[in-house]
């Protein structure tokens, strides 16, 4: 809004309206001009991010072997979540000096509510030899510590008496118990334990020799190897169905791993993993992801 000053109403009313919409355009031109201030600073903040990461996958790219990421740093790098940083109005001249942010304190996250509790209570003495007063709790304070129990082992005496009738002149006994492994002196449970710690945990067989003669239980590695070849093919045909469900997929990952095998001796061989992953979440296949090794 233009004003020519040699032409200004003599009437004040006139002039205290034309004052009034003034004071608005500015309003609204100073609203606007904040707004474009707040996207300049989130364009800045973008082209210095975007920047930043082109720089990272430079030194990926051509850098040294030591400055370079593997694939997972890079998958975490491109799947993070762009949030728009929003412009402070308030913020100061840029020679201004900002003040860092107090460091928040740490929060101690909580035992979980599933794990057992024991309680233990801790009773003061009385407030004097010779009283005899009437003692009133009137509070508590509780301090929690997560204990540990080391595991044990147990010996299951599986008990099958021969009950004779001399009426029927029969002999009666139970059935003998289906153990995994027929004439292998190991429970299903110890079995998934050491299979667990082999696989999972990735505790090489003679490590849980080492670890099982602390506690008084002699296992040789090679009678662990020669579990762990039983049970896989006892549990041949979930395996076998656990491809046929990766192979149902309309699309599969795979991947050819060469890897060293140790021998007997000092020698050692390559050995190679076939890998079949099925994992189609980004492209409409909600079925549950699974993988397959060969």
């Amino acid at each position: 809004m233009r004003f020519e000053l040699d032409r200004l109403p003599s009437d004040p009313v006139l002039l205290q309206r034309m004052l009034r919409e003034m004071a608005e355009v500015l309003e609204q031109e100073r609203a606007a001009l904040n707004a474009a201030k707040a996207v300049v600073t989130t364009q800045s903040l973008t082209i210095e991010k975007l920047e930043h990461r082109l720089a990272r996958l430079l030194r990926v790219q051509f850098g040294r072997s030591s400055e370079k990421m593997d694939i997972a740093q890079l998958r975490l790098m491109f799947d993070e979540i762009d949030t728009p940083v929003a412009a402070n109005d308030d913020a100061g001249s840029p020679g201004e000096v900002r003040q860092p942010a107090p460091r928040k304190a740490g929060v101690r996250a909580p035992i979980p509510e599933h794990v057992p509790r024991q309680v233990v209570e801790h009773r003061p003495e009385t407030c004097s030899p010779g009283c005899t007063g009437q003692q009133t709790q009137i509070g508590e304070d509780v301090t929690e510590v997560l204990d540990y129990i080391p595991a044990r082992f147990r010996v299951i005496r599986h008990m099958r008496p021969r009950i004779a009738c001399r009426v029927c002149e029969q002999i009666r006994q139970a059935p003998a118990i289906d153990l995994p492994l027929p004439r292998v002196m190991a429970s299903s449970a110890l079995l998934a334990h050491l299979m667990v710690s082999r696989f999972v945990d990735h505790v090489p067989w003679n490590r849980q020799s080492v670890i099982l003669r602390r506690q008084g239980i002699d296992i040789d590695r090679d009678v662990m190897s020669r579990w762990a070849r039983k049970l896989a093919w006892l549990m041949a045909p979930l395996g076998e169905r656990l491809l046929a469900y990766i192979l149902e997929a309309p699309k599969i990952h795979g991947d050819d791993t060469p890897v060293t095998l140790l021998g007997n001796g000092n020698g050692s061989a390559i050995a190679r993993f076939w890998v079949y992953l099925r994992h189609g979440w980004s492209s409409g296949d909600m079925e549950p992801p699974a993988v397959a090794y060969r």
